[in-house]
């Protein structure tokens, strides 16, 4: 009897996110990537799922499918923590794709957020769907701050004009 090669693997996964982050940075191999994870502190929640290897033994490919993830954490440059619940996660060779994400963002909340990243050459985020409730008495000053430095560092590099 001939063996085809064919190979099937389907692992029951839980995962605490802190440790999700490190392996994130060693399994993805795009810069801008890594550079954004690495903005992420004070990572904590879980997630389940199922980690999934198949098709053939000459070419064994790896996906993930979350099922259930909650976590909150602190992203450098942003004022507030980010709390996230999520549905559907999806992440294979170099596309990571989100269903129902939802979440808050200091008192500003978001839900129903599905998107595409695409980790093959440049990271490239397409947003589908998702409703927004922002608090801008929260959010302006800290837009303003940016607008702010990003007018400041650019004049920096210039000279005023002599009379």
């Amino acid at each position: 009897m001939a063996c085809h090669g064919e190979f099937y693997l389907e692992l029951m996964l839980k995962a605490e996110l802190a440790q999700a982050q490190h392996i994130l940075k060693l399994i993805v191999e795009n810069p801008e990537f890594t550079q954004q994870v690495e903005k992420i502190t004070n990572l904590e929640g879980t997630s389940s799922g199922k980690l999934i290897l198949g098709d053939s033994l000459t070419d064994i490919n790896a996906r993930v499918e979350i099922t259930e993830m909650n976590l909150s954490a602190d992203y450098r440059g942003l004022p507030f923590p980010i709390s996230v619940t999520l549905d559907q996660l999806s992440f294979a060779e170099d596309q990571i794709k989100l269903k129902d994400l939802n979440g808050s963002f200091g008192r500003s909340v978001f839900s129903g957020l599905a998107c595409n990243i695409d980790l093959k050459d440049a990271l490239q985020v397409d947003l589908r769907s998702g409703k927004f409730g922002l608090v801008l008495e929260e959010l302006y000053p800290w837009v303003a701050s940016l607008d702010a430095t990003r007018k400041s560092s650019s004049n920096r590099g210039e000279r005023s004009p002599k009379s």
